[in-house]
């Protein structure tokens, strides 16, 4: 009895270990305790469902299969050893077997998350989309993290464009943002929804979900600089489109009156952008090994005047930094064209295309409105003195060339028809697109045909190295297709700044309204539509009126390069004026 007490006591601290190294992140600590404690006993169901978790972390999906049937047989009642063995046989393609074990679950343990989302899965892949939305939403209502994870899965799903089921996924984001459910962050709303309603509640309750307000660390406190502080934080200082984007600002800023800090938590890509930015400050601070408190603690430290976040709720981003209050004003500025949703953000800096009158109820900050367009462009780009030829990229040696470079996630079935229409109407055309990767040029090109065209005539470009040699290819095409309702940012001003003309459909949102934002300040109003059919009607018209397009490529080769859009010490007197009015409303007075 003695013997048995002491050994029960040993093989629970040995448990205890393994369970605090694993949580501690020391995988190969906890592998060893597990693999002891089967030492001991061979059927320790629970050390070989650990064990098993341990697989899943290194990538060993068969041996993580083998140890959850171990866990099984050993513990055939064990609920959480089978959803994860139906989990592993899901990923394994063996999708009958996988629900079976789930549903089995299920009516053992109605709430488990994991088991509603692999039947949900599981009824996606087979077509079935009522059923496999309903499970999902339960999926996601059980597990906030399971939100952030289905979310992920339909992103993945639209980027190599997948659309099956695209009308419930557009639904399934609908319902949750306007019931106010967790959903992880807005990157698929953006691209799938036109409602700025539905993009408000949406952020505030991502807000409230993952960073809500922290106790200030700024409270009150009054610096007195000579030069106003301005603390850009980014995770994107480096060759990013707004790391592009942002560069020729932060040269001309005006060092006398401001005085320019940025607080990266990004990769150090090497890149000349990178070197640009670093050479343009005033202080150059790499915040990437630090913790979010600890960040907003040397901000605080620094007395930055105002905290400016270019990447918001981005994959770049650190929101958790500015949750902490370590500045008097904070901005969100570039990044993320949507509010925010949080009080931690006291402005968003946008201009009134954008964000027309009317709409600030639909932002959580107050609107500062640039002049022009609220985004920056870099006069100082370079273009490749070589063009490929048409041969070498692909491209057919005659015929109109539309251009729609970009991310595929931001291409929806309804736009693509409407392209495929307009490739109908320009007899002879081709459409350039981005290569995403064989699954996405392949769902493209299958859509093609479905619709009636070759699928010869999409071509797919890769990815461009130098950013120089990418903007002289832009000279095979003649016109570029915007996206909606996420129309191209970055994208678009690479193609007015190689004189390739934009042609775009205004939405209701930010990110929808950025295409007309840009043309009315590069003087182009007329290449600027409302509705797909306008879209469609124009660029068809456009294709087959060589006279015209040869006109509007001529004000974008000449006058367009003088426009305000490209006007980039203009844009920062215009910034650095928006900036002067936050500081003068943040400072405390009498």
């Amino acid at each position: 009895m003695k013997t048995s007490t002491i050994q029960r006591q040993i093989i629970e601290g040995l448990r205890a270990k393994a369970q605090a190294s694993w949580k501690a992140g020391r995988p190969d600590e906890a592998e060893r305790l597990y693999a002891e404690l089967l030492t001991h006993d061979r059927t320790d169901a629970a050390a070989l469902e650990a064990l098993g978790h341990i697989a899943v972390f290194r990538g060993d999906e068969a041996g993580a299969r083998k140890l959850f049937e171990r866990a099984v047989k050993a513990e055939p009642n064990r609920l959480s050893a089978q959803v994860n063995l139906a989990d592993v046989l899901h990923q394994a393609g063996e999708d009958a077997a996988a629900l079976k074990l789930a549903q089995r679950v299920l009516i053992r343990k109605p709430d488990n998350a994991l088991a509603h989302f692999l039947v949900g899965d599981i009824a996606w892949n087979g077509g079935d989309f009522d059923v496999a939305i309903a499970s999902l939403e339960r999926a996601a209502d059980l597990s906030s993290d399971l939100a952030w994870h289905i979310k992920n899965l339909m992103f993945e799903r639209l980027d190599r464009c997948d659309w099956r089921g695209h009308d419930a996924q557009v639904a399934y984001f609908e319902n949750r943002l306007r019931a106010g459910k967790p959903n992880g962050e807005l990157s698929l709303p953006l691209v799938l929804l036109d409602s700025p309603a539905d993009l408000l509640q949406g952020a505030k309750t991502y807000a409230e979900d993952r960073y809500p307000a922290k106790p200030g660390l700024w409270t009150g406190q009054v610096w007195g600089h000579e030069r106003i502080r301005i603390g850009y934080v980014t995770g994107e200082a480096n060759s990013h489109a707004v790391g592009a984007a942002i560069a020729g600002v932060l040269e001309h800023h005006d060092h006398k009156a401001f005085e320019i800090h940025a607080f990266s938590h990004g990769a150090d890509d090497r890149s000349p952008i990178r070197d640009r930015i670093v050479a343009s400050l005033d202080r150059f601070v790499d915040v990437s090994g630090l913790d979010d408190l600890a960040a907003a603690r040397l901000m605080l430290e620094s007395e930055i005047d105002i905290a400016v976040t270019l990447s918001g709720y981005t994959r770049a981003a650190r929101p958790g930094i500015l949750a902490h209050r370590p500045a008097p004003a904070q901005v969100s500025y570039l990044g993320f064209p949507c509010t925010m949703g949080t009080p931690c953000i006291d402005y968003l800096i946008a201009d009134g295309e954008v964000i027309p009158p009317g709409d600030e109820g639909f932002y959580s900050e107050t609107i500062v409105r640039l002049p022009d367009c609220y985004h920056p462009t870099d006069d100082k780009a370079q273009i490749a003195a070589r063009a490929p030829t048409r041969a070498e990229a692909g491209l057919p040696p005659d015929g109109f060339v539309f251009m729609a470079y970009g991310q595929t996630v931001k291409i929806t079935p309804k736009l693509f028809g409407t392209w495929m229409r307009i490739l109908k109407r320009a007899e002879g055309s081709v459409l350039w697109l981005t290569d995403k990767g064989p699954q996405a040029c392949e769902n493209l090109r299958r859509e093609a045909a479905a619709q009636g065209v070759d699928p010869a005539r999409l071509v797919f470009a890769d990815r461009a190295e130098d950013r120089a040699d990418h903007l002289a290819r832009h000279a095979l095409a003649d016109l570029y297709l915007d996206t909606l309702p996420y129309n191209a940012h970055s994208s678009a001003t690479d193609a007015l700044w190689a004189g390739l003309p934009v042609l775009t459909c205004r939405g209701a949102t930010f990110p929808s309204r950025v295409g007309a934002s840009m043309l009315k300040a590069a003087g182009l109003p007329d290449l600027i539509t409302d509705t797909l059919a306008d879209y469609e009607d124009l660029a068809a018209a456009l294709a087959g009126d060589k006279p015209r397009l040869a006109a509007i490529g001529a004000q974008v080769a000449g006058p367009v390069r003088a426009s305000a859009l490209f006007d980039t010490a203009r844009y920062t007197r215009s910034l650095e004026a928006a900036l002067r009015a936050i500081h003068e409303r943040a400072r405390p007075g009498p």
